[in-house]
């Protein structure tokens, strides 16, 4: 036992892969809260341990959980020790079931407990040195990277970044510098502008369509609401338009949305579209809160229930036999699988929306054919500052910006309590919650206001549409416009919230009184 024992006391990194200490503290910040094992126990994998003990410690804690969930105890940990014992020899070094408990487990939650710092920071050290283990197994020269990185302060997206830096190095992909000399081909560029128009992709609005050219290659644009203003809706709404009208690949990176909101929304979106009715040609109409009770009727008006015994597959046939209005549903569904098969991912990253975890999303997912981003919502990783929160949002621009495939950025942010109190016409910069500075590093910025019934007599509106004071209506503005136009004017939508619907309903400018 001594060997595990010195290896708790000792901080060391071995041969610049191993990072034994990290592990074992990591290992005991999930035996004291068991509901770590939620977030670790897909994304943790067993070449992430260097030590031995180390290794086993985690695979008990994996099976444990896998069997008797969060529910710690003595009892069941020598029980679940002894039959492993008998499996795998090894686990013999650690002695018997309660010597395993008593001074294993429960030292290595001491350290757990000793430690200050938090488990992601451990997480990110122990993911950090497995990379470089896995590098050095194909022959990497890691020396190279630790000559050149702050092993202590570089994360592992640091390091893949420094490696793609060098392979582009060496494939000559950015390796040659050369200054375009634009002053002798002003007027060819003024043609080209002309015959070219720049145009990115067409969204549901034709105010962002005229006035940001629609969504640009390497445009990171920002949308800004107060919370229960509908961002995440509007963000859904122009990802599923996108979709359909320019059949592109998106991907939704969200900290706050579960997978089942987000199915509902999308699903609301699809059957309530007036875009895609033309494609499914059916006249149905389903709320978000239709999904979530659950209550659809048949032919004659009879609550539609699972009856007992039945099973799932008789069940759906049932239903889509008793129920014109659920077969007309599910017949929209089948057509937007059918015409967009794997155009629209998501990936929770509530447990960890730092920098370099949105990068590797990025990543991985333009692998799966993405050239859409949309990310809700903007905020700082575990931090209130504002230095933070306008780190994030530049990392998150330069990876747009910085994209050689020309990818599309679309970002959701808070706007100030007080926001409220403002009328759309006045709103600005300073609205923006916890700092006013990532408006520098967005190419266009919207925002949007959800409009009081007390304020609609003092607005004239110029739209087609028939406006009453029972409207939801929200109001966008452009406050930061690359492409130039459309910054002083305010423009109407008329939302239905629940069925996920936001119509255009054109310009209004305040009255003057």
């Amino acid at each position: 036992m001594n060997t595990l024992e010195n290896a708790i006391l000792e901080k060391e990194i071995i041969n610049h892969t191993e990072d034994p200490y990290s592990e074992k503290a990591l290992l005991g910040c999930v035996i004291n809260n068991p509901d770590l094992m939620d977030i670790y126990y897909d994304k943790l994998k067993e070449s992430d341990f260097s030590a031995t003990d180390n290794l086993l410690i985690f695979k008990f804690l994996k099976e444990y959980y896998s069997i008797y969930g969060k529910d710690f105890t003595p009892q069941k940990v020598r029980s679940l020790f002894l039959e492993m014992a008998r499996k795998e020899t090894v686990y013999s070094i650690f002695g018997r079931g309660d010597e395993f408990y008593d001074r294993v487990l429960m030292k290595v939650a001491e350290l757990g407990l000793k430690e200050t710092e938090s488990d992601n920071i451990f997480y990110s050290r122990v993911k950090k040195y497995s990379l470089l283990r896995k590098l050095k197994e194909i022959g990497y020269p890691i020396e190279t990277i630790v000559s050149r990185l702050n092993l202590n302060e570089a994360k592992s997206g640091d390091i893949i970044d420094w490696c793609h830096n060098e392979i582009d190095k060496i494939t000559d992909v950015n390796s040659d510098t050369k200054a375009e000399l634009i002053s002798n081909s002003l007027t060819d560029s003024f043609f080209e502008y002309l015959s070219e128009p720049e145009k990115g992709l067409t969204t549901p609005f034709e105010f962002i369509n005229e006035n940001l050219s629609g969504l640009c290659k390497n445009d990171l644009t920002m949308i800004g609401g107060l919370s229960n203003t509908g961002k995440s809706r509007i963000l859904i709404y122009i990802l599923l338009y996108l979709i359909i009208k320019n059949k592109v690949k998106v991907c939704l990176i969200s900290n706050e949305m579960t997978l089942s909101e987000f199915t509902k929304i999308i699903m609301t979106t699809i059957i309530n579209m007036p875009s895609f009715r033309t494609l499914h040609g059916k006249s149905v109409d389903v709320t978000q809160n239709d999904l979530s009770r659950g209550e659809f009727v048949d032919n004659e008006g009879r609550l539609l229930r699972k009856k007992e015994g039945e099973s799932s597959s008789e069940f759906r046939t049932r239903v889509l036999n008793e129920s014109k209005s659920a077969s007309d549903i599910v017949d929209v569904l089948v057509c937007f699988q059918d015409y967009f098969e794997e155009s629209i991912h998501f990936v929770n990253v509530s447990d960890d929306y730092s920098p370099e975890r949105l990068k590797t999303v990025i990543r991985e997912m333009k692998k799966e054919g993405c050239t859409v981003f949309a990310y809700d919502t903007l905020k700082a990783y575990k931090s209130s500052e504002w230095q933070e929160f306008t780190q994030c949002a530049t990392s998150f621009s330069e990876m747009i910006k910085g994209d050689k495939d020309g990818i599309i950025g679309i970002t959701t942010f808070q706007l100030t309590d007080h926001s409220q109190l403002y009328g759309p016409e006045d709103l600005s910069s300073l609205n923006i919650a916890t700092a006013k500075h990532i408006m520098h590093v967005a190419d266009n910025m919207i925002m949007f206001l959800r409009l009081k019934k007390e304020m609609y007599k003092d607005y004239k509106y110029q739209t087609e549409l028939t406006l009453n004071e029972a409207d939801d209506i929200t109001v966008a503005k452009i406050i930061k416009n690359r492409h130039g136009g459309g910054k002083e004017k305010l423009f109407a939508l008329k939302v239905d919230r629940d069925r996920n619907i936001w119509l255009e309903a054109g310009e209004l400018t305040k009255v003057v009184k």
